[in-house]
């Protein structure tokens, strides 16, 4: 690396330049569109939020496995794990 790029990063900088010409190696958006793999709907989503900003997590059905002072996990009826 001579000027900090390393050179498979130049070889395709060249080959889509070579494509597409300058319009190629102007920048472009990253990433994912908002929302795209969103598994909620816009309902479910807020019947969430609703829970999280009325309730405690002592209120939830399910454990958290809390830790015992010697350093083991206690077991909760409800809870979804078994030991650490």
């Amino acid at each position: 690396m001579i000027i900090g790029v390393h050179r498979n990063t130049v070889l395709y900088w060249w080959m889509v330049y070579e494509r597409e010409e300058i319009t190629g190696l102007k920048s472009k958006k990253r990433g994912f569109e908002k929302g795209q793999w969103r598994t909620l709907d816009s309902a479910q989503a807020h019947e969430i939020q609703v829970l999280i900003v009325e309730k405690t997590p002592d209120q939830f059905e399910v454990g958290l496995c809390p830790l015992d002072p010697l350093g083991g996990a206690r077991v909760h009826e409800h809870s979804l794990c078994e030991s650490l």
